[in-house]
């Protein structure tokens, strides 16, 4: 492994840690919040369908909560999670593949950070990194277990009682709701839009590459990590 490689993984590992812990605390707080409601269905308390708009509505104000509670409280801890979700976001926008059975990237990278689990993207690194054959192997196994559990998802009783049965209150919010609109909400109140980026590392002759989002300043001096969203 490379210096810089060594470099980059020691500053990205316990950051990734953060992302990790907010996908993972979001994902229980959305199966909590389907278990509820679909109680209110079966008591008789809520007979009408949520909507889609009803739904994202909930789920950023789910995300709010997580990122005022710690750690994200901190504002480093907040805007270094912020830059390595934009990067990791990024990155999987640019490697999706295009005939993934969803309208677009962006849906499909929804549907992987929100209900299908930390699992499938650990598959997905894998198919990634694997050449010739045994990645093909690996991509098709990927997109079969990731199509079965999206199936397994949107035609489980709770998600067809609570959200009806038109597939279009099933569809992935909106990539940027994930995150990215709360955390720059909470970024706004605490007056660090723009902001330095601290996210760097050095990874050949002196040449830095910034973790960073659009609203860094101050890269003059090395290269972004990845591009906009």
């Amino acid at each position: 492994m490379s210096e810089g490689s060594r470099a980059s993984h020691f500053k990205l590992t316990p950051l990734m840690f953060y992302v990790l812990y907010f996908l993972e605390v979001y994902s229980q707080s959305k199966s909590d919040q389907l278990d509820h409601m679909y109680s209110l269905l079966a008591t008789g308390y809520q007979n009408v369908p949520l909507t889609r708009a009803h739904r994202i509505d909930g789920e950023h104000m789910s995300q709010c909560h997580i990122i005022r509670s710690p750690p994200f409280e901190d504002p480093g801890v907040l805007i270094s999670t912020h830059h390595v979700f934009f990067v990791l976001a990024s990155y999987l926008l640019d490697a999706v593949a295009p005939d993934y059975p969803f309208n677009s990237n962006g849906d499909t990278l929804a549907s992987m950070l929100l209900t299908i689990g930390l699992e499938r993207i650990v598959e997905f690194f894998a198919a990634e990194k694997g050449g010739g054959y045994n990645q093909r192997t690996l991509r098709r196994t990927f997109m079969r277990n990731m199509q079965r559990d999206w199936d397994a998802y949107t035609k489980s009783d709770k998600v067809i009682g609570v959200y009806g049965g038109d597939e279009r209150n099933h569809d992935p919010v909106p990539l940027d709701h994930i995150w990215h609109s709360p955390a720059l909400e909470m970024l706004r109140r605490k007056g660090r839009i723009p902001h330095q980026s601290q996210d760097w590392v050095i990874v050949w002759e002196g040449v830095k590459i910034y973790l960073h989002c659009q609203h860094c300043e101050g890269m003059r001096d090395g290269w972004a990590a990845a591009g906009g969203l």
